[in-house]
């Protein structure tokens, strides 16, 4: 009887050998897997500030191009007066070309005349 239990106590520390070296594996195997997941953590940490900084440009570049944008629509507004004014200074060329003509038409009659009469005498 006394080797049928030390056969059983063998069995039973047997079995917490195994056990605890299975133990000891996932022990060693979640230490791995902690220290991967830690140096990713890290690198995922070390972009976001990279990222963060990226966006802080992104907003100042995006508040230089708002502010750009608002001088264009100022000049842009002052192009459409300034093009208002000089059709009106066309249409007010366009109108002493064509008095001009009116006179020169006149002025070119009266030389004729003037030939004409030279011409007779």
């Amino acid at each position: 009887m006394e080797a049928g239990l030390r056969a059983s106590i063998d069995r039973d520390l047997a079995t917490i050998a195994q056990r605890q070296s299975a133990a000891n594996h996932l022990i060693q195997a979640l230490a791995i897997t902690q220290a991967e997941h830690t140096t990713m953590l890290e690198a995922l940490q070390s972009d976001l500030g990279t990222v963060r900084q990226d966006v802080g440009t992104l907003k100042i570049d995006v508040g230089d191009m708002k502010s750009d944008v608002s001088v264009l629509k100022t000049d842009v507004g002052d192009m459409k007066s300034d093009v208002g004014v000089l059709k009106s200074d066309v249409g007010v060329l366009k109108s002493d070309v064509g008095v001009l003509k009116g006179q020169m038409s006149s002025v070119h009659d009266k030389l004729d005349r003037i030939l004409t009469t030279l011409e007779r005498d």
